[in-house]
């Protein structure tokens, strides 16, 4: 009953946002030393939040987007994730519904040395603009206490003047205080823009999980600053 349960609760999730969301860097996984998926018929529901700005003297610029993803481990391999997002500048008015996400990992090969995870995933623009669709491939390698993560991708768009192509990565080193929580350095560089991050992960007793991120841009096509926090229930 209960497993009927949650794959309704999961089917009607997928109806609103048919979409698979990606972040940066899943912090749960890491602790849990898994190559970016989730274990099987295991579900997780997490609501966040990112702040970015470039001037404290022009607050009205600040950019705010507000994520909801679901995450759901069909099998012990392969795991699907969807979710959709409000973004917008600091007034008020300015926000508004933008994007959907939908995406799939399979874990094909897990060793003593490393394990790859290739990733396919579609995200939508609510308003106009083409959609995008990422290849990549997922590298991680737990070495004791500490967990590595190379993410490179391939992101495609093809709007009516033709078919733009960027290459981009993420690249991370984490190191887990036991099975509760974790402590990462990491940064991501995609389209020019390059920005750094610190990520904390902890448990909050058996079903709740928080992870924040701290981010410097460092190039002039990245925020200067910036703040993401989210919570995730397991279920």
């Amino acid at each position: 009953m209960l497993k009927t349960m949650k794959l309704g609760f999961i089917a009607s999730f997928l109806f609103l946002f048919t979409a698979l969301a990606h972040g940066c860097f899943d912090v749960y996984t890491i602790i849990l030393n898994r190559p970016m998926t989730y274990p099987e018929h295991e579900a997780a529901l997490s609501l966040g939040t990112e702040y970015t700005f470039t001037q404290m003297s022009v607050p009205e610029e600040d950019e705010v987007s507000f994520p909801a993803r679901l995450y759901y481990g069909i099998t012990e391999y392969f795991t699907a994730y969807a979710g959709g997002e409000f973004a917008g500048t600091r007034a008020p008015e300015n926000y508004e519904y933008n994007s959907t996400d939908v995406g799939l990992f399979y874990n094909v090969y897990s060793g003593k040395l490393f394990s790859i995870t290739p990733a396919a995933e579609t995200h939508f623009i609510y308003k106009g603009g083409a959609p995008a669709y990422d290849i990549s491939l997922i590298f991680t390698k737990p070495v004791n206490n500490w967990f590595v993560v190379l993410h490179p991708k391939l992101e495609v768009t093809a709007p009516e003047e033709g078919v733009n192509s960027v290459f981009g990565y993420h690249f991370g080193v984490f190191y887990n205080f036991g099975s509760h929580s974790s402590l990462g350095w990491g940064h991501e560089y995609f389209d020019k823009a390059l920005t750094t991050s610190l990520f904390i992960g902890s448990f909050i007793g058996d079903r709740l999980f928080f992870q924040s991120e701290f981010i410097k841009g460092l190039t002039e096509q990245a925020q200067d600053y910036g703040f993401a926090a989210s919570l995730k229930y397991v279920f």
